[in-house]
Parts: C-alpha cells; structure tokens; sequence
C-alpha cells in the first residue's frame, strides 16, 4: 500500500486532496449590442441663438403678462409707445402717408402679400418634395397664430391712445397678430427654401429688413406700438426657429436644389466623427484623414480615402451606403494606392497602380 501525496486524485470525502485548478487565460470581452437598424438620432442642437431666443420669449411673455395686469408697467409702456408714435405724426405727410401704406402691404389686415409668400413656399417644398420641412413649417405657423391670437384675446390692451390711427386694425395690440404672422411667413419661407451657409446669412438680413420696413410703417400709421411688435416678432422668430433646430436640423435635412448625383453626402462634422468612432471601434484603426475622391465616377455614391494613424503609406477605401470596393486581399505584394474608378482581373505577374496582385485588382 503506498502513501497518497496532496496531488493525489481522490473522491470526495475520503481525505485526499483535489488537484488546484489551472489559472484561466481567457479574457473577458466586453458585450456590446449588435445594431438594431434603426436610424440614428437627430443632432437636435439649439446652438446659442436658438437659446438666445428661447430666453427672449420668456421675457417678452413677462413683460407682455405686466403690461396688460399690472397698471404700472401698463402705463410706462403707454407712456413710451406715446413718445415714439407721436415724433412719427409730427412728420406725417400726404406722399409719407402713402409710402407708409405702401410699405405696410405685407401685414395688411386682408394679408395677400403674407398669403403669396406661403403660397409661395408651399410650391417651391411641393415640386421638391420636402415633405418633413412642409409639415414643421405648418405646425409652426399654425402655433405662432394661435400663440398671437391667444395672447392678444387675454391681454386686451387697446390701440395707440392720443394718436390718430391711419391704417385699418383688428383685434387687441398686444402682440401684433399680423406682425407674428409675418414673421413666422417670412422665418419659415427663409429656413425651408434658402440653403444654410451665406446665403441663409444674407436671407437674415433681408428678413430683418423687410420686417423693419413694415414695422416703420405701422407705427407711423399708428396702427400698433413698439411694445406690440417687439412680442409679436419674438413669437414669430423663436418658435419657427426651435422647431427648425429640434425636428429639421440642417445636419441631417440639408436645403439643397442639386439634381443628379444627390447620393453624394458630406462627411464633415457629426459624420466625419461616426464615421471615425466606427473605423477605429471595429476595424482597430485610428483614421488621421477622411476625404472623399473620385466623385464624378462614383455613380452617386460617396468614395471615401481614409488615410488611417502608422504606416503613412496604408489606405482604406470606403463608399458610404454601398459594398467596400477596396480592401486587404491575400497574395498582394504592398496596398500602396488603390484606385475605385475601374475593376479588371490581372494576372499575378501584371503590374497595376504601384502593386500587383494575384487576384482581382483595381485599377485606375
């Protein structure tokens, strides 16, 4: 009979000890969640002017709340309004007078000219099937009237007082109900026909014109006071505004008139930075550059050379929104340049583009 050692296999409970188990080299991996297929959310982003006028409507429901409940703030208001309508009657002349109702012509209480720009613009969203922008655009202009309308019914606050009213009006002053419809008109026209970038900047300042000119010729006909349209275009901006940035942001619903090759995208930005989150989390690459090539032959995809962090002469090549046309094939002599103009099938001996390979290469 021999003597068992601690190393000695043995069932349980009969004194002997079990063999200590090998330390496990497995790792563990992270889990991650395949991809549901859903699209990506929208890069809802207010940026500081559409914070800007979210905090200016909150003054201006303050203040319209202390002019129309608060006797105090309701006579400074009157007493300011007063000032400034009757320095504009004190120049009033006959041809004045009807420049001012010329001027005015786009917030007539019978609106054909605010009624011809929407119809306007409903055209132009129609024939280019930008339905998203349609449907934001009417829900905005329908929350900015009754906003107004609403506003106006409960606050009550009469016409100028003292000053000889030249221009027809309806309803209360406080907002100008056609003033915030004008403007709403004018700020939705601009976001949904006007491509972003200067010429959007340019369309701004026109905007603004168009409604300085228009309020100039209100309150020499002394139809509304300054308080009454300073709220009435605050409402008209803001709401449009945040509408655009939450539900159609520029990112994701570029305005834009090119026709053809529309499948080409811009990979700046939001993009540029998935796409570089997604080449470095699943592929192992850190890209240094991404640009696009060969636009012209693409066929309306998006031919991306992404240039990835090591050997400086190492290239990927990608198309958004269609199969890789370029990539790492066994028996290759180096992946120098790789061109997505033309595909053949050379043989292993013929030289293409700077590299040879043995199977099918692409060449330019």
């Amino acid at each position: 009979m021999t003597a068992s050692t601690p190393f000695d296999a043995g069932a349980p409970g009969d004194g002997h000890l079990s063999p200590a188990p090998a330390a496990s080299t497995a790792t563990r991996v992270r889990r991650r969640r395949r991809p549901s297929g859903e699209p990506p959310p929208l890069p809802r982003q207010l940026h500081a002017s559409g914070k800007g006028w979210l905090l200016l409507i909150g003054v201006a429901v303050v203040a319209g709340v202390l002019i129309g409940n608060v006797q105090q703030a309701a006579v400074a208001a009157d007493v300011v309004d007063h000032a400034v309508l009757s320095a504009l009657e004190g120049i009033r002349t006959p041809w004045l007078t009807r420049a001012a109702r010329a001027a005015g012509v786009l917030s007539h209480p019978a609106p054909l000219g605010m009624l011809a720009v929407w119809w306007a613009t409903l055209v132009v969203l129609v024939i280019w099937r930008r339905w998203r922008h349609l449907l934001v655009c009417a829900v905005a202009l329908f929350v900015v009237t009754l906003a107004s309308t609403v506003a106006s019914d409960a606050l009550h606050r009469p016409r100028p007082l003292g000053v000889e009213i030249l221009g027809p009006w309806t309803e209360s002053a406080l907002p100008s109900v056609p003033m915030a419809f004008l403007t709403a008109i004018l700020v939705t026209s601009l976001y949904t026909l006007v491509p972003a970038g200067r010429l959007r900047e340019r369309g701004k300042l026109v905007v603004a014109g168009l409604l300085g000119v228009t309020a100039l010729s209100r309150f020499y006909l002394a139809q509304e006071g300054p308080f009454d349209v300073l709220l009435a275009v605050v409402i008209g901006v803001a709401i449009p505004l945040v509408a655009f940035r939450l539900f159609v942001p520029n990112e994701a619903f570029p305005v834009s008139y090119r026709r053809g090759r529309t499948a080409h995208l811009d990979v700046s930005g939001a993009r540029h930075d998935a796409i570089a989150h997604a080449l470095e989390e699943q592929l192992g690459v850190i890209p240094v550059a991404i640009k696009p090539f060969n636009l012209e032959g693409s066929g309306g995809s998006t031919p991306l050379r992404i240039t990835v962090k090591g050997d400086p002469e190492t290239y990927l090549f990608a198309k958004l929104y269609s199969a890789p046309t370029c990539a790492r094939t066994a028996g290759t002599s180096s992946v120098a340049r790789c061109s997505t103009a033309s595909w053949r099938t050379r043989r292993r001996s013929t030289r293409c583009a700077d590299w040879c390979s043995m199977r099918t290469t692409c060449c330019g």
